[in-house]
């Protein structure tokens, strides 16, 4: 006995099925219905596509065949074939070769059109390339080949690593080597003097700026000293850049160095209380030297 549900008996009701209903199917409830599928879908069941016309049965929100066909083997994921040999010759199934040229994704190796094997992975297979998708994958059509010129450059790798940590070692020996060739070469040269970070006094009239006779550079820091003389007196300029960081010292004997200072503060309007409120917040930060000079001179003269 069959009759009709009603769901399509309308043009343009949108129900996906052509409601021909076997009511001898079934619990006496009707939860499911026997209908024939007016679209193309997909069994709840047994998740196979099925075709319109299909005889299914629907209820509840569900979609199954009457009977779900034998089960199609679906393609096997693509775990661990990127690490050992191409897929679907080693399956046993007939091979897909590549449609355009690209890169062994094992080996490295340029194919041509046709001279790559196609391995097909699955959704949410674990794939790292396609993540959670399907897609495409190529590889040597000669896996034994592939696998071989995949251990070679693995062996090129590994080399070049070696290598490289080789280098990079001499180069940080040397580097270490300048460094501390740069510092005793200073310590050399400015015995008795001090750094401050003001240009002395009337430097343009006063003194001469020479060549740079020592330097030191890294990756991060760069030191040059530069050989000078003020009224006939040997100084040196000290010039200092990491980043954005560019700063310039003046090495000079400690008399010399205190004019410098206390001739920057005059000509900046450092005075005594806005030095000592200065050394107050900042003491111990770069250019104390001027506000500590303005203050032993102020006490000298009291």
């Amino acid at each position: 006995m069959s009759e009709s549900c009603g769901l399509s008996s309308k043009a343009g009701s949108g129900g996906p099925y052509d409601c021909v209903v076997d009511v001898s199917i079934g619990d006496t409830n009707m939860a499911m219905k026997k209908l024939a599928a007016r679209y193309p879908g997909k069994c709840g069941k047994c998740r196979q596509d099925f075709p319109a016309g299909t005889s299914i049965m629907w209820g509840d929100g569900k979609t199954e065949h009457e009977t779900c066909p034998a089960a199609v083997a679906a393609p096997q994921p693509l775990i661990g074939l990127v690490a050992g040999g191409t897929g679907v010759a080693n399956r046993g199934q007939s091979k897909k070769t590549n449609k355009k040229a690209s890169d062994c994704e094992n080996c490295g190796e340029w194919l041509k059109v046709g001279e790559g094997e196609l391995v097909y992975c699955v959704e949410d297979s674990g794939c790292m390339k396609h993540h959670d998708n399907s897609g495409w994958h190529v590889y040597c059509l000669d896996g034994d080949a592939c696998k071989v010129r995949r251990e070679e450059a693995l062996v090129a790798q590994r080399a070049a690593k070696e290598a490289a940590k080789v280098k990079a070692a001499e180069e940080k020996a040397k580097q270490d080597a300048a460094s501390e060739a740069y510092k005793a070469k200073r310590t050399e040269l400015t015995a008795g003097m001090i750094a401050i970070s003001c240009e002395p006094t009337d430097m343009a009239t006063r003194g001469k700026v020479g060549a740079v006779i020592a330097s030191n550079s890294d990756r991060s820091i760069r030191l040059s000293l530069v050989e000078c003389s003020y009224d006939g007196n040997p100084i040196y300029r000290e010039d200092f850049s990491a980043h954005d960081d560019w700063r310039t010292f003046w090495w000079m004997p400690k008399a010399l160095a205190k004019e410098a200072c206390l001739a920057y503060a005059a000509k900046v309007g450092i005075t005594v209380d806005k030095a000592r409120d200065w050394m107050s917040k900042y003491k111990g930060c770069a250019g104390e030297e001027v506000y500590v000079a303005v203050i032993e001179a102020a006490e000298a003269s009291a």
